[in-house]
């Protein structure tokens, strides 16, 4: 009977030392397995910062030219006065190659239509109809304003 209580005895003075496998020192993590933890960590926190954008972006995003002039303009089927101007800011295409221009019907084409809204949210627009062309920062809208000066800015920005 000695040896049981013994044994118990010397079992209860384990959990008090420590050397249990139950005592809180050997539940405690592995320092590599703590270090492993914090470099996965570490790189879902970084892939989050550098893609996370892209899940969070509400618009589409704004297409920039490349150094050069770029022309961006809007139009849609069926308007009547982008009937007048599509065919001069056509002919501008033409005459300037070395322009840049993203012609965009947004009556027919949901993504040109919401490429439209960012450009517009991005120059601070908060309603615009159309015809209507951007130039770097400078807008133009409307069957006057457009034809009326679009040469006139996209020689001013070659320059």
């Amino acid at each position: 009977m000695d040896k049981k209580k013994g044994k118990q005895s010397s079992a209860k003075s384990e959990r008090v030392t420590g050397n249990s496998p139950d005592s809180p020192a050997e539940k405690r993590p592995d320092n590599k397995i703590l270090l492993g933890v914090l470099v996965l960590a570490v790189v879902i926190i970084g892939v989050v910062v550098v893609f996370g954008s892209q899940f969070t972006s509400t618009g589409p995003s704004i297409p920039m030219g490349s150094g050069k002039v770029t022309v961006w303009y809007f139009y849609g089927n069926g308007c009547e006065y982008c009937e007048t101007v599509t065919p001069y800011v056509q002919s501008l295409q033409k005459k300037y190659p070395d322009v840049e221009f993203h012609i965009l019907e947004i009556y027919d084409n949901p993504v040109n239509r919401d490429t439209l809204i960012a450009m517009n949210q991005n120059h601070g627009q908060k309603n615009s109809g159309i015809p209507l062309a951007y130039v770097g920062d400078v807008m133009l809208f409307g069957a006057n304003e457009v034809p009326e000066k679009l040469e006139r800015v996209i020689l001013e920005q070659r320059h």
